[in-house]
């Protein structure tokens, strides 16, 4: 079963200035792509990324990395 956690919005009201970099940080990320040799690592790593509330276009790799769109306006940071 996948764990599902929504990002904030903004930070929490009692957060460190440590806490509110990483915040931004993860509030300014479109997607993250991930590029992995190993089919298992693949799959745990994808869910972790979205349990933090990260979008994530995996792929198994290099052939496969060469013909993502890195063009696309939701991949990347804004």
């Amino acid at each position: 079963m996948k764990m599902q956690r929504r990002p904030l919005r903004e930070p929490p009201f009692n957060a460190t200035i440590e806490q509110v970099v990483q915040w931004a940080i993860r509030a300014a990320m479109r997607t993250i792509v991930q590029v992995e040799y190993r089919p298992g690592l693949l799959a745990i790593r994808e869910e972790i990324l979205q349990f933090l509330g990260n979008p994530v276009v995996s792929v198994f790799g290099s052939e496969a990395a060469k013909q993502l769109d890195l063009l696309d306006k939701n991949i990347g940071l804004s």
